[in-house]
């Protein structure tokens, strides 16, 4: 970071920085990354208005969704669908089931923007006031029955030459404390989605997540 403005980065440290290994081993290649937004002069500032971040959230989830559509196609991974089961409950589907049913398609429920009260609370209450470091307005999560289908997806989202990993929380490891979350585990990764429509609409550096969740957790 220089002068508190960001400039373009590269892929590298994400890419081969990033030591892959089953669930307890995840590391990652934080820096001192911020949503950002390009200049005149193509250098990069930071965001510091709330109503800017969810303009550039809107147009980054729609790229972060098509990319979990694919991430989840390879992966075996699960989405939730609209419908509830006999006793209310989420019901999910393996995208490589519904992929080609236009129906079953328009059933699944994908993510929506953060909501406004609580990325508010979250500004206030861990980020000083500042939205470059909600890295959650644009986030989405994709559902797994298997340890191997999570670790297959996150190698799928560390190897697409399209996205750039900022961070990763491995909150299914062993070590990590989960009583303030009743429970609750998953791995959590923070990313850019950098394609050519994200350049040219200038949000391919808003961080974005992606939560990979075992059914057991999302039920």
């Amino acid at each position: 970071e220089f002068g508190g403005w960001l400039p373009w980065r590269k892929n590298t440290p994400a890419r081969g920085g990033l030591a892959l290994g089953r669930p307890g081993s995840f590391t990652s290649s934080v820096g001192s990354f911020s949503n950002a937004l390009r200049r005149k002069d193509g250098m990069f500032k930071r965001v510091s208005c709330l109503d800017q971040l969810y303009a550039q959230g809107t147009l980054a989830l729609l790229a972060l969704t098509d990319k979990a559509k694919a991430w989840a196609l390879a992966s075996n991974g699960c989405f939730p669908m609209n419908d509830e089961g006999p006793e209310g409950e989420t019901q999910f589907s393996k995208y490589a089931d519904i992929q080609g049913d236009p129906v079953m398609q328009n059933r699944v429920k994908f993510s929506s923007l953060k909501r406004h009260r609580r990325a508010i609370e979250k500004l206030l209450r861990s980020y000083n006031n500042d939205p470059s470091k909600l890295f959650d307005i644009a986030r989405l999560a994709i559902i797994f029955d298997t340890l191997d289908d999570v670790y297959a997806c996150l190698e799928n989202i560390s190897g697409d030459p399209e996205v750039e990993v900022v961070r990763i929380k491995n909150r299914l490891s062993l070590a990590h404390d989960s009583s303030g979350t009743a429970g609750y585990r998953d791995v959590n990764v923070n990313i850019m989605v950098q394609t050519d429509t994200t350049r040219i609409t200038g949000t391919h550096m808003h961080i974005c997540e992606v939560q990979l969740v075992l059914r057991s957790f999302a039920i």
